[in-house]
């Protein structure tokens, strides 16, 4: 009998990544889906479905593009923790075990930042409130706040 479940949804973006549209993420911002009552990553189910196996036991899905929401086939290989750790590491993602040990990048070294230079300058020397500033640039208020109180992107001369 074939699964029944909530119609899969995504949009492609630049990076071919097919990101999740109609399926919640898990507090590690994987999405998953519900299964005869049990939940499981959305990125295996669509490589098993794509592939027409199961993943062995001891392996794991890994995102060649690094995008969590993504579920393009394309993106997703098999392979062991490992793996998935030298990928980590090779890419930068890599989780240090104390803070003395993070790598000194700031700004926009940083994989996953959401402001340039440019657009710091223009919140520092913006008058707007912090909501439109937030709206303005697609990012949180707190966000805007830190960035106001020089607590991130210190670096930027203004």
């Amino acid at each position: 009998m074939p699964y029944k479940h909530l119609p899969i949804t995504y949009v492609t973006d630049e990076q071919e990544c097919h990101v999740c549209t109609s399926h919640r993420p898990n507090n590690k911002g994987y999405p998953r889906i519900k299964i005869d009552k049990n939940l499981m990553f959305l990125s295996k189910y669509i490589w098993e479905t794509y592939n027409g196996r199961e993943v062995p036991q001891g392996m794991f899905i890994r995102h060649t593009c690094d995008n969590r929401m993504c579920i393009n086939p394309q993106h997703l290989l098999i392979g062991t923790i490992a793996d998935n750790n030298k990928d980590m590491t090779e890419r930068g993602r890599f989780m240090w075990k104390s803070k003395s040990d993070y790598p000194r990048v700031w700004g926009e070294q940083v994989y996953n930042h959401k402001l340039n230079e440019e657009a710091v300058k223009e919140i520092l020397n913006s008058k707007e409130s912090y909501p439109i500033l937030a709206k303005k640039f697609g990012v949180s208020i707190s966000l805007i706040s830190l960035v106001k109180r020089r607590k991130v992107w210190k670096h930027v001369k203004v």
